[in-house]
């Protein structure tokens, strides 16, 4: 069998980098190797500890050990930095400084073209991080709803009873969004590729996806005001983008 690193799942084929298990060792061993010459973050020893995880897994079930990018522990923080740091890892690998480390002849031929590939799939995590870093970024598949912006994290809580949307930093409460979406509505349309609605009147409708909401938290923030209503973070949303 195989091994397949894609960028997420609906990458087309013609992207994916299909490698033997022989291969996939050389592959991971010579990222592994390359990463020891930098110093890291512990997020990017995360990822490389993910890197090492998959090399055991190569080893002891052959054809399982591939994965999508969008998969690896990226921290939505700090992936523009951590993205960088794997450009980096790819490129060291292709040294001749990181083939002389393995204790066998490596078939350049064969690997090289896939660590290029595996950098071109990385700088598209960068390119996307830097596409949405002007506005932040939500995270909805964690057990709390969380927004980071400008390398700060959000917590987004809601009432039962009222109908805010509460930012928390820590134990600080930052911001109270007034007519908002609680962080349940928020989860169940994002990821599903949909929008949010309201429906307050016709002068009162509004409508987001995850990046016009993304828009609406970052005007928000940038304001300094602890209370604002969402028609207003719109408002100032849409003068912020003209």
């Amino acid at each position: 069998m195989s091994n397949i690193i894609r960028l997420n799942e609906t990458a087309p084929n013609n992207e994916w980098i299909v490698m033997s298990n022989q291969g996939t060792d050389i592959f991971l061993d010579l990222l592994i190797t390359a990463a020891d010459v930098f110093e890291k973050t512990e997020h990017q020893k995360k990822l490389m500890s993910f890197l090492k995880d998959q090399k055991d897994i190569n080893d002891i079930a052959p054809g399982t050990a591939g994965f999508d990018l969008d998969e690896m522990p990226w921290d939505a923080g700090s992936l523009k930095d951590d993205a960088g740091f794997l450009l980096r890892v790819a490129a060291e690998a292709q040294t001749e400084r990181s083939l002389r480390k393995l204790p066998y002849n490596a078939a350049t031929d064969i690997v090289f073209p896939w660590l290029k590939q595996f950098a071109v799939l990385v700088k598209h995590m960068k390119s996307e991080a830097e596409t949405e870093e002007d506005f932040g970024m939500l995270n909805l598949n964690s057990d709390e709803v969380t927004y980071t912006y400008k390398n700060e994290t959000y917590q987004l809580y809601s009432h039962p009873y009222e109908p805010c949307l509460y930012l928390y930093r820590g134990d600080e409460l930052v911001c109270t969004l007034h007519n908002a979406y609680n962080p349940e509505q928020l989860v169940k349309a994002f990821s599903a590729g949909e929008t949010v609605k309201t429906n307050y009147g016709k002068d009162y409708d509004k409508e987001f996806d995850e990046a016009g909401f993304c828009r609406v938290l970052a005007a928000v923030l940038d304001s300094g005001r602890d209370d604002m209503d969402l028609f207003d973070a719109a408002k100032l949303a849409k003068e912020r983008s003209r």
